[in-house]
């Protein structure tokens, strides 16, 4: 607010000025409240996928940090559902290798007795 519009003009703009005032820091510091979430939940899956990976049992499965930024507008549904199917089959394809390596070995121990 100008000078001239708080000594000269309507009394209700100056109410008017600091309403819109504090309502817009009240949405920055919302949007500054959000970010700093963001930024926690981002570092927390971060920490939480190199601890997971240190600690995780031989022949589990190696856990992937984001690949692209997390959309919370409900358009990401689609892009999620592929990576459970992609990671479903890896799974499925991990516990089919060690099947037939647990299968190989019986079918030598088998050849060695007869």
């Amino acid at each position: 607010m100008s000078y001239d519009e708080f000594w000269k003009c309507d009394p209700s703009l100056f109410w008017a000025y600091r309403t819109s005032f504090i309502e817009s820091e009240k949405r920055q510091n919302e949007l500054d409240n959000y970010k700093s979430w963001l930024s926690g939940l981002y570092n927390y899956k971060a920490f939480s996928v190199v601890e997971y990976n240190l600690n995780r049992k031989e022949g589990a499965t190696v856990e992937d940090y984001f690949d692209k930024p997390l959309d919370f507008t409900g358009m990401h549904n689609e892009y999620e559902e592929e990576q459970r199917k992609i990671k479903k089959k890896k799974a499925l394809q991990q516990q089919l290798e060690a099947m037939l390596i647990k299968s190989k070995v019986i079918i030598e121990k088998d050849k060695g007795k007869s």
